[in-house]
């Protein structure tokens, strides 16, 4: 693939704005040593049992050795001093490692204070998360500090291999950097609140960065509310350069059963040649994806996932699958909601973007190719009127097989759609997902998982024939070519039949039932003003499968903070959990307050989910119940 006149422009801003990493192996040595961490600060290379001891031991002994972590340790970073020849990383590996958390944290509490006096914390963010958070004349309380580079930066680093299996983290800068030919794999850990506090005007920071020839593989983690402080650059009236949460250059990504949420990177996955492989995992409200040729072809597999977007990172520019400079992303078997109303803080006046192709562009002899796959845009009408939903620029190309799903939209219809994609055969109409209807002028995808779980007789389910393994249409992982035989959510990816549904969950025949749904609560007393934990009760569902049952929102027919209610803020919590926990308070003068619980009910064996509200009152006196005025404000704003 040629490169164009995009990259030649713009190499040093991708060099700045995405990151890099790839392949290596790393030898076995003759001997081994294993180190134990039980120090809960991270300590320096002299204190024996720290994490900082562990590594340099590692880094200065033979052999491919063990830095054991006690288990379910915190781990406090916030006075620890950077890494010999670092200015904000923790630690170097020079040498090859495996890190056994065994269930430990990474905790930072960095910390600063604006010139109006606000204070900044790691979930307290009062900056754009778009530009640097800390500038001039604001004060540092506690510095951000990043975890690990794997590598020396302009060194082959081909015989570096280091792993981390269940160590989390929580307040860091950042998580690993891969310098040139290192490898570094990833099982298990949840890293959020990643907040890019290091210095002042500090540079954008990825949560994970692959240089040069290295490789990166990343396996059953979570990131979740992660904020690099890095911003997308707009190149030319097509195109801009995605920042990435996860971003890497002439590298390797090899990414399973993870999930990136709610984060703010200025696109979740920025790849700037080599290959990125993303199999079976969830992309939530953190942008969209990017791939482009560098000094190598430039490769994106998104296989058997999900790319959710209905706001967490609302870059208008981002919000999108870009296949750009020669990149070629294929979308196989996966699921893309994009709405447009939640995705475009920025919107098209002020940008030179002109926010065409969203959510799908090529362009610059980009390839943005869909196999089985369903692509849903709701109301882009209304954010970007007159504009495209789907846009090839300077010799882009948009291509769809016969098995997908490419929805039409006011300004794109059914036929225009085909025309575009230059197959006649490819659905663009019929019901695809249960939507909530906010007005009679627009709708909304439901929280997820129930909002990616097509509707059960629609037209996405029942449809890719003879996609069991071995099947002519079995759907293969590009990371090691076996067979994949479970949905995103581990619901068996066909039916009795070997029909596959379009998109990455495959619905079951069987319901769930949320009617008879109770709270575990009915009233709540005295009013104390606490916090009290509320489960959802009484869901039914077939064969006893494992129910999961996720709060989405929570409101109240009383103002959040009013005369009489104890000035106390908010009166919710538990989004996204399975329990919701709210204020044990009313208005002294009203009638009793309702709390209006909202959750949507999944289950282990692929039944089609429900979604349904349980009722929570405070009374205005204890023989009293409360009087429900309806779900007026939201609990969990303060």
């Amino acid at each position: 693939m040629r490169r164009s006149d995009l990259s030649k422009n713009a190499a040093a801003l991708f060099g700045a704005a995405v990151i890099i990493a790839s392949l290596a192996g790393a030898p076995r040595h003759a001997t081994a040593a294993v180190f134990n961490v039980t120090q809960n600060t991270w300590g320096t290379t002299s204190d024996v049992n720290s994490f900082a001891w562990a590594i340099d031991q590692a880094n200065t002994q033979a052999g491919v050795d063990t830095i054991n972590v006690a288990a379910d340790l915190q781990i406090n970073v916030d006075d620890a001093v950077p890494a010999t020849g670092t200015n904000t990383w923790l630690a170097r590996f020079t040498e090859s490692a495996n890190v056994q958390g065994n269930g430990a944290t990474l905790v930072g509490n960095p910390a600063y204070v604006t010139t109006g006096g606000e204070i900044a914390t790691k979930t307290n963010i009062v900056s754009s998360r778009y530009t640097s958070a800390i500038v001039l004349g604001d004060a540092i309380l506690v510095p951000g500090l990043s975890f690990a580079q794997i590598g020396t930066s302009g060194s082959d680093n081909s015989s570096i291999s280091v792993s981390f299996s269940d160590l989390s983290a929580d307040g860091l800068a950042s998580i690993a950097q891969l310098n040139e030919g290192a490898q570094l794999s990833v099982t298990g850990g949840d890293f959020r609140n990643i907040v890019n506090y290091t210095d002042i005007d500090a540079a954008g920071r990825g949560v994970f960065e692959a240089n040069t020839g290295s490789t990166l593989n990343l396996s059953d983690i979570s990131i979740t509310d992660s904020s690099p402080f890095g911003n997308a650059v707009d190149v030319t009236s097509e195109a801009a350069l995605f920042f990435g949460t996860i971003q890497g250059e002439d590298s390797q990504l090899n990414m399973q059963n993870s999930s990136i949420n709610s984060s703010y990177g200025a696109g979740a996955i920025a790849w700037n040649g080599g290959t990125a492989n993303i199999v079976s995992s969830i992309i939530n409200d953190a942008g969209g994806l990017s791939v482009s040729d560098g000094a190598t072809d430039g490769i994106l597999n998104f296989v058997n996932s999900i790319l959710y977007m209905t706001g967490g990172d609302d870059l208008s520019q981002t919000s999108r699958i870009q296949a750009g400079d020669g990149g070629e992303a294929n979308i196989v078997a996966s699921t893309i909601l994009y709405d447009a109303l939640a995705t475009s803080s920025t919107g098209c006046a002020i940008v030179s973007y002109q926010c065409n192709g969203m959510p799908l562009t090529a362009l610059l002899d980009g390839v943005l190719t869909f196999t089985s796959s369903a692509v849903v845009p709701l109301n882009a009408e209304f954010a970007f009127s007159g504009n495209d939903s789907y846009s090839e620029f300077t010799d882009g190309n948009l291509v769809a097989g016969e098995y997908s799903y490419v929805g039409a939209t006011p300004t794109q219809d059914a036929a225009e759609v085909k025309s575009l994609f230059d197959n006649m055969t490819i659905l663009t109409e019929g019901d695809t997902y249960d939507l909530i209807y906010a007005d009679p002028s627009f709708e909304l995808f439901n929280p997820l998982p129930a909002g990616a779980y097509p509707l059960l007789g629609g037209v996405l389910t029942r449809v890719i024939p003879n996609a069991g393994s071995g099947g002519v249409n079995a759907l293969l992982n590009p990371i090691d070519g076996q067979p994949i035989l479970f949905d995103v959510y581990g619901n068996p990816r066909t039916d009795a039949n070997g029909f596959r549904d379009i998109g990455a969950v495959q619905v079951s025949d069987a319901v769930l039932g949320c009617e008879a749904a109770v709270a575990s609560l009915g009233a709540l007393w005295p009013p104390n003003h606490k916090l009290v934990p509320v489960d959802v009760l009484g869901i039914n569902g077939p064969d006893d499968d494992p129910i999961t049952v996720t709060i989405y929102g929570v409101f109240q027919d009383e103002p959040v903070n009013a005369q009489g209610d104890g000035n106390t803020r908010p009166d919710a919590t538990g989004i996204g959990t399975s329990t919701a926990s709210v204020r044990a308070e009313r208005e002294g003068n009203g009638n009793g307050r309702v709390y209006t619980i909202y959750f949507t009910a999944s289950s282990a064996g692929g039944a089609q989910p429900c979604m349904g509200t349980v009722e929570v009152g405070v009374p205005k006196s204890k023989n009293r119940d409360a009087v429900n005025d309806g779900p007026l404000f939201n609990s969990v704003f303060d």
